[in-house]
């Protein structure tokens, strides 16, 4: 019977998704109220970094390592000073950025893509495993050749996709940027250097941002990629918000 309620509820989530009532993957903010400031925790963008930095602001010499910093509460580690939020629903997303200030942080789209297709081959991430789990009805496993983990990434419109690759600006739409009080985009190692939401301390420790991706024998180079059309069509407005941050 419980295996029959899993189903069930895992259907439930799909259909949801598929009409677009509800995000088969939530989006995952982390919020600072004094301030006002919202900072969407994209994946494969130096998540687990921007997580333990932004606790280590109020908590210095907060450390916690992948897997387990997705799993920490900010909220209990700051008094509140930091909070995580989740939205399955965009409307709600939406609604509460209104009147934020947001701090984007990028990561170059075609090693973000080649770094999240290394976890699938290696089993580092299981794609739609949370919240959807949808990864049976939704296979990317460690077999994939990269040819057909790119043509399916590319068929797979960002409300249906896993986090790991939905457009970083996926969180960015029209109906967020024109009502947000302030929006700063940055690169990951640009916003560790100087932003004023970094502690001094963490800046200056000893932090390895966006290791080089190692590729496996059927991925092409992120240069190779960057070139790629059917790539460029599918994060257009990722690469063309990366390379403003890069000028």
């Amino acid at each position: 019977m419980k295996r029959r309620s899993g189903f069930f509820k895992r259907l439930g989530k799909g259909v949801l998704g598929l009409t677009g009532l509800r995000l088969l993957d939530w989006i995952e903010v982390f919020y600072l109220p004094d301030d006002g400031v919202i900072i969407p925790i994209i994946s494969k963008s130096g998540c687990s970094t921007i997580k333990e930095a932004l606790i280590c602001k109020f908590k210095p010499g907060f450390e916690s390592a992948f897997p387990e910093i997705h799993q920490i509460d900010p909220a209990k580690e700051t008094n509140g000073k930091v909070q995580r939020l989740k939205f399955y629903q965009y409307s709600k997303y939406i609604k509460f950025a209104e009147g934020k200030e947001m701090h984007l942080i990028m990561r170059d789209p075609a090693k973000r893509l080649i770094s999240c297709y290394m976890d699938i081959v290696t089993s580092k991430n299981i794609m739609y495993e949370h919240p959807s789990e949808l990864y049976h009805w939704m296979p990317f496993g460690p077999n994939m050749t990269f040819s057909n983990f790119s043509k399916r990434v590319y068929k797979t419109p960002d409300y249906l996709s896993d986090r790991h690759f939905r457009s970083q600006s996926f969180c960015l739409n029209e109906s967020v940027s024109r009502n947000l009080l302030n929006l700063e985009i940055h690169k990951l190692s640009e916003f560790i250097k100087s932003s004023d939401l970094i502690p001094e301390s963490y800046r200056t420790s000893k932090r390895r941002l966006n290791p080089s991706v190692k590729n496996d024998l059927t991925s092409p180079t992120s240069e190779e990629l960057s070139a790629n059309s059917e790539f460029r069509k599918r994060y257009a407005r990722d690469i063309y918000l990366f390379e403003q941050t890069s000028r």
